[in-house]
């Protein structure tokens, strides 16, 4: 029994690669030989293996490449700092998790500080480090409505966090994020740039 389930799962898996376009699936055979038929018989109807057309992608490479950006290689405005990785309080409270996730990091003491980024690609996401009373980021995508997200760490601990855009169509985009509210006494830590393309910059 256990046999017949492992082959009624390979079938679905291949079922989902077809609907993928990566995969020739047959899926009349594939009921036929869970309903019926049992393995030889279902081989038995498998004509012979052969070259076969797959459809054009929509998108070249979509989704097929990603880039880390270091914070440093995009546009900063004044009012950033680079933050000491070895002494920052913040940013060594959970030191482990949050250099993985940052690999190094700049901050800002007041809103109006930004960050932009030119990129060849469908999304950007950024890395940082909420804390204290919320903060908020407002991210504008070529020249277009504003978007803003709320800053907010939900756990006692001080640790790296990720903030993604809505994805975007396929192409060069330019997106600038603003620092629109900062509560007094706190910093906007930001570090590495989260790419699914390449950056432009």
């Amino acid at each position: 029994m256990k046999g017949w389930m492992a082959w009624g799962a390979a079938l679905a898996l291949c079922g989902a690669w077809a609907q993928a376009g990566t995969y020739t699936y047959d899926a009349n055979a594939a009921e036929e030989f869970r309903a019926r038929d049992g393995l030889p018989n279902f081989f038995a109807k498998i004509k012979a293996v052969g070259p076969h057309a797959l459809p054009a992608p929509l998108e070249a490479t979509n989704w097929e490449v990603g880039t880390l950006m270091p914070i440093t290689n995009a546009v900063l405005s004044a009012g950033w700092t680079p933050v000491d990785v070895d002494k920052d309080p913040v940013y060594c409270e959970s030191r482990l998790r949050t250099h993985a996730m940052l690999r190094n990091a700049v901050k800002c003491d007041q809103a109006g500080a930004s960050v932009t980024v030119k990129w060849n690609g469908t999304v950007v996401g950024i890395s940082d480090i909420p804390y204290g009373e919320p903060s908020a980021i407002e991210a504008v995508v070529d020249g277009g409505k504003p978007i803003v997200a709320e800053r907010v760490q939900r756990e006692k601990t001080r640790h790296a966090r990720f903030w993604y855009l809505p994805e975007q169509k396929p192409g060069e985009h330019t997106v600038t994020f603003t620092v629109k509210k900062l509560p007094a006494g706190q910093s906007f830590y930001m570090g590495q740039l989260l790419i699914v393309g390449a950056p432009s910059n």
